[in-house]
C-alpha cells in the first residue's frame, strides 16, 4: 500500500480495490493479449522500468514480440512502474526519436 501511496495519497485504497476487482473478476480470468496482438501492425514502442513492482519484463517482452509491425523495447534500467514521472526527460527523448523515426 506504501507504493500507492506514493503516487495516489488520497486513493491507494480505491486504486487497490478497482484493480484487484477487475483483474480477479471471473470475466478475466481466461483474459490475455496473445489472441489479438499480432493484429497490432502499427510502429509499437515498448516501454516498462525494469524495477516495476507491478509487472515483469516478461510483459512488455511478449508485446514487443508479438506485434505485427516494426516494434522497439526500452527496459528503463533502474526505474520503475512510473518512468515518466520518475525520468520525464528520458521518455520525452524516447517518444520523439520513436514519432521522428516512424510516424
Amino acid at each position: 500500500m506504501e507504493h500507492l501511496e506514493k503516487y495516489h495519497p488520497e486513493k491507494a485504497q480505491w486504486v487497490l480495490d478497482a484493480w484487484t476487482e477487475t483483474w480477479l473478476s471471473p470475466i478475466f480470468q481466461d483474459w490475455n493479449l496473445s489472441s489479438v496482438i499480432d493484429g497490432v501492425r502499427c510502429p509499437t514502442l515498448v516501454i516498462h522500468g525494469e524495477l516495476d513492482e507491478y509487472g515483469s519484463t516478461a510483459q512488455p517482452q511478449q508485446i514487443f514480440e508479438g506485434v505485427s509491425g516494426h516494434a522497439e523495447l526500452h527496459i528503463l534500467e533502474g526505474l520503475h512502474h512510473m518512468p515518466h514521472k520518475e525520468q520525464p526527460e528520458l521518455l520525452v527523448a524516447l517518444i520523439a526519436e520513436f514519432h521522428q523515426a516512424h510516424c
